[in-house]
């Protein structure tokens, strides 16, 4: 099991003018594979997220009282409960200086695997039915996974060896935009990583690195370093460069890293990708009010033709199942 400890907490503030009221576990959390497989489901489910943030501790050490803990509890001053208690309190006096009403349990866990980390999440409970052994119908509760609250996670290893300014990590679900700034509060949070602007800048490499390759070959490269990109996203790492490369041309391995260490404004060996931004590589779309479109663009000068002196899009093959709307359209 991945899983080293597990600590859960409720919280509960239903009139947003009065203190939140704390439910502490009555005994220690049991380290089984039920614990093991809820705090994988919630690793997976942060990781995919496109709302990742990524940043460092604030050196506010006055308002960030985080590290300290932390340092406590890796020197085995302070046992893990003694770590999350101290966290959900922390957590609850920044709460209670809103006016946000709140419900919800706060899991606390350690976990080892290729890398040691702490990860810190809301879990939000929904009401289901169920039919016992009995076959009587009963109402349960579950911890609704695919409305992960938010939550964040700190990589150890390179926050303690200062190998890395991205060691910290934090998302919230969309609906819970009122609890940003104590989130980021609460951890302690300093953006030091935007991806969107990294990734743009990966993407003009790679415009660069493809523009003289036949077509062919040029949609197959950016279809492969989206591929490679969207994986390495979804298993929670960066994009190394040299790595990237590697899969890209086994023949010369080094060649797009050689091509990346001259055209990149910002010299590094990877980046943390924007996946949304990268499929721009692959595929155009936009859409308002009246009209959504995309397609790849592998079309564009083919199949589509843009006019830019006019602004006119023209389609020179329209997709069978819209061609019969259409006409059927016209034949009213």
């Amino acid at each position: 099991m991945a899983i080293e400890q597990l600590c859960t907490y409720e919280i509960l503030r239903i009139d947003p003018a009065s203190a939140a009221e704390i439910h502490p576990p009555s005994q220690g959390a049991v380290i089984d594979d039920r614990a093991d497989s809820l705090l994988q489901s919630c690793k997976r489910y942060f990781v995919q997220r496109t709302s990742k943030r990524y940043g460092c501790f604030s050196d506010d050490i006055g308002e960030n009282p985080l590290p300290a803990l932390l340092r406590q509890y890796l020197d085995q001053s302070i046992p893990f409960h003694r770590l999350a208690e101290k966290m959900v309190e922390r957590f609850v006096e920044l709460l209670n200086e809103t006016e946000v009403a709140f419900h919800g349990h706060i899991l606390i866990a350690e976990s080892s695997g290729e890398q040691r980390e702490i990860y810190a999440v809301h879990l939000q409970l929904q009401s289901a039915f169920s039919i016992n052994a009995q076959l009587e119908i009963t109402e349960t509760e579950y911890a609704d996974l695919s409305k992960l609250g938010f939550a964040g996670r700190i990589q150890l290893e390179p926050w303690q060896s200062e190998s890395s300014n991205s060691y910290l990590a934090i998302s919230r679900h969309r609906g819970e935009k009122g609890l940003q700034d104590v989130v980021e509060k609460w951890l302690g949070f300093a953006t030091t990583v935007d991806a969107t602007a990294d990734t743009q800048e990966f993407m003009n490499v790679v415009e660069a690195y493809t523009q003289d390759l036949p077509d062919e070959q040029s949609q197959e490269c950016k279809s492969k370093v989206v591929e490679y990109c969207i994986d390495q996203d979804q298993a929670g790492e960066q994009v190394m460069y040299a790595d990237l490369s590697a899969y890209l041309n086994d023949d010369s391995p080094d060649d797009f890293a050689k091509f990346a260490e001259k055209n990149l404004e910002t010299q590094r060996d990877g980046f943390i990708p924007d996946k949304n931004k990268l499929k721009k590589l692959v595929r155009f779309n936009g859409r308002d009010k009246d009209l959504s479109l995309s397609f790849s663009s592998s079309q564009l000068g083919n199949e589509v033709v843009y006019h830019p002196e006019t602004g006119e899009l023209v389609l020179k093959k329209i997709p069978k199942s819209l061609l019969q709307q259409l006409n059927e359209h016209l034949s009213k």
